[in-house]
């Protein structure tokens, strides 16, 4: 007995798989991006535990939570400081040319503007060693002939310790620091520099000022970043007592209800 030869799919049946594995992949995509999306969740509520944990670690320590300065009306999370480059050990004069005298005055390298802030992540690492302490002398307001203090960038002379009246890192501060920094993942070294900065997210920044454009300056960043790359918010008032610490979340809009947050206050 022959038995009918089958001639192939019809239209109709090629186009019910096609839709079977359109509806398939989509499915997939869907969990896949699911499973991404709680996994950023997960890192970024990882990391706020662990500035967190900073964060209380600072308070035992000092008595209060870090007092970030404000800048532009907001309490940065970044640490921005300048290092050298190219510039010899005796370089005030050619730094008082170059920002003194048609380069921008000091003063508008200083508070008033977003340049070497000291946000969050300035309370967790040390201010000079390894950092500012390669920066041109003239933001630290130091005089490279008598090393004698003389203006300088404001929030340099201003907010930082003095150690036998030079501008330093106080033993106090560095111990906080070796108490602080392994909670971030990190850890400092024998010579009081940063040997792993853990979640602390560090780079050189693109800025276009004058001075980094022609490659005197090199500003360097330090901050804490979510699991989107973006950096996390810090809010505390006087007297410190309280604090907010929070991510924007999966949709970057602060204020939604997807926000990731962390805080007394």
């Amino acid at each position: 007995m022959k038995t009918k030869k089958r001639q192939g799919f019809t239209l109709i049946e090629m186009l019910v798989v096609v839709l079977i594995i359109v509806l398939l992949a989509g499915l997939v995509f869907r969990m896949v991006g699911a499973i991404g999306k709680g996994n950023d969740i997960a890192e970024t509520r990882a990391t706020i535990e662990k500035v967190s944990h900073a964060l209380e670690e600072f308070k035992a320590i000092y008595g209060k939570y870090p007092p970030v300065p404000f800048y532009l009306g907001r309490q940065p999370t970044g640490y921005e400081y300048p290092t050298r480059h190219g510039w010899g050990e005796n370089s005030e004069d050619t730094a008082k040319n170059l920002v003194g005298n048609g380069r921008g005055t000091l003063s508008e390298w200083g508070h008033s503007c977003t340049v070497y802030t000291f946000g969050l992540a300035s309370f967790f690492m040390p201010r000079y060693n390894g950092t500012a302490e390669r920066g041109p002398q003239a933001f630290c307001g130091v005089n490279a002939s008598t090393h004698q203090m003389k203006g300088g960038v404001p929030q340099w002379t201003q907010f930082n310790s003095r150690v036998n009246g030079k501008l330093g890192d106080s033993d106090r501060d560095l111990n906080a620091v070796r108490r602080i920094l392994p909670m971030l993942g990190g850890k400092l070294g024998a010579d009081n520099r940063i040997a792993d900065s853990g979640c602390i997210v560090t780079w050189e920044s693109p800025r276009p000022h004058p001075l980094i454009s022609e490659g005197l300056v090199t500003n360097l960043n330090a901050t804490f970043r979510d699991a989107w790359r973006r950096e996390l918010h810090y809010v505390s008032m006087p007297p410190y007592e309280t604090y907010k610490l929070w991510s924007d979340g999966p949709d970057g809009a602060e204020g939604t209800s997807d926000d990731i947050v962390s805080g007394t206050n």
